[in-house]
């Protein structure tokens, strides 16, 4: 049994490729909340992918991360899920969309991207009002689902 899921880390490099060439410094801190202990691992592989500029700003949390996030985000903008009062009703779906609400909560869920753990639920792609703007489309979702089954 290998040790990790290779789809996924092909996955998550092409992502973190695409995202030093099309997006960078787009971010000021990335917060990994809930990461196991064995997440210490992946980061070892996945790090070397990761700009340098952008690797100090990634701050890897466990299971006690609300504090942390309270310290830089005020509790009315955290959404509750995360230990704040924000339920973004004003949001279609709430400030996560309803079919991956509870991949937050799991015992670790980058992404959507299951590192190594084989049990995270694909994204079904969710009819929604195409005038409203919505993170996932039926496009991207087939692509990604294909990508992910390569």
């Amino acid at each position: 049994m290998p040790l990790f899921y290779m789809p996924g880390l092909r996955y998550v490099r092409t992502i973190s490729e695409l995202d030093d060439k099309y997006y960078p410094d787009c971010y000021n801190k990335l917060y990994i909340v809930n990461a196991p202990s064995s997440f210490v691992h992946v980061w070892k592989i996945v790090k070397a992918w990761v700009h340098p500029a952008s690797i100090g700003k990634i701050h890897i949390l466990g299971s006690n991360y609300k504090d942390t996030l309270l310290e830089q985000i005020p509790q009315e903008n955290l959404p509750s899920f995360l230990g704040g009062s924000c339920t973004c009703e004003h949001m279609p779906g709430g400030c996560v969309p309803s079919h991956s609400k509870n991949s937050v909560t799991r015992p670790f869920t980058l992404n959507y991207v299951s590192l190594g753990l084989k049990n995270v639920p694909p994204l079904e792609p969710q009819q929604h009002n195409e005038q409203t703007p919505y993170p996932y489309n039926q496009d991207i979702m087939e692509k990604a689902t294909k990508f992910a089954n390569m």
